[in-house]
Parts: structure tokens; C-alpha cells; sequence
């Protein structure tokens, strides 16, 4: 979380620049399980930015924040990408692509961040284990 926690810290502290800042760093699982301890919760910039920006920036840097363990939580499979891509055909407006590979556990993971016609920006992140081999599957 402390390395997301900067991309939302800086953003505009305002309810639409948070919920932004979110899709595109940390996702709103993450943010619920730090704030509220559970899995779903209320629309996560509403919740920011009622807060203090400076109790939100010491509690996402007092978290651990295991790199793996985040990708493993937020991750979807090709198969739900795929689906979530042909149920949103035409509606994509907008994509930006991430890569992030961690040598040690030999795990990555493909963030997709497409933005739809309806003004909404999603985070969709696929993991993979063999580089060469998953990207090619999944573009």
C-alpha cells in the first residue's frame, strides 16, 4: 500500500481525482481491507476524501505490503479478462498497458487500465508466470 498510497495522496483531494487515483494505483479492494477491514465498502473516494489526507498517508505507510500477495488478491484470470473484454467490445475508449515481472517468485502480472465511452476507468490485472509465453495469450 505505501507505494500506492503517494499516486492517491497527490491526487486532487477531491471525490472523482481519489476515485481515480484508485483505478489506476491500488484498486478498491485493497483500499476497503486498509480502511474498513473488509472486502466491499462504500465508493472508496467518497470515503478518502471525507478523511484526513494526513491519517490516510501515515495508515498506508504503516501497512506491510506484499507485492506478490496484492497481484495474487486483485488479479483475474485470461479466461474472466477475455470475457470482461467481449462484454465491453466497442465501449473501450482508451487503454493503457503495465507490465511488472518479480524475478524472485518468477510471477508478473499484465495491468490493463481501459477507460469506457461511459466516463468509468477499470483496473484489470492478469497474472502470469512465464513472460514469453502469457503475453502473447493475452494480447
Amino acid at each position: 500500500m505505501r507505494n500506492y498510497s503517494d499516486i492517491i495522496i497527490k491526487s486532487d483531494w477531491k471525490e472523482k481525482s481519489i476515485q481515480s487515483a484508485i483505478f489506476n494505483a491500488a484498486g478498491f479492494k485493497s483500499i476497503y481491507k486498509v480502511l474498513l477491514d473488509k472486502e466491499r465498502g462504500p465508493k472508496a473516494g467518497n470515503l478518502i476524501a471525507y478523511m484526513d489526507k494526513d491519517f490516510i498517508k501515515k495508515r498506508f505507510h504503516e501497512l506491510k505490503f506484499d507485492k506478490i500477495d496484492f497481484w495474487k488478491n486483485t488479479g483475474i484470470s485470461k479466461a474472466d479478462y477475455n470475457k470482461w473484454l467481449s462484454e465491453n467490445d466497442g465501449k473501450i475508449t482508451e487503454s493503457k498497458q503495465n507490465i511488472d515481472f518479480d524475478e524472485e517468485s518468477k510471477t508478473g502480472v499484465l495491468e490493463i487500465s481501459a477507460s469506457l465511452n461511459d466516463g468509468k476507468t477499470y483496473m484489470k490485472r492478469i497474472l502470469f508466470s512465464n513472460i514469453n509465453n502469457e503475453i502473447e495469450i493475452c494480447l
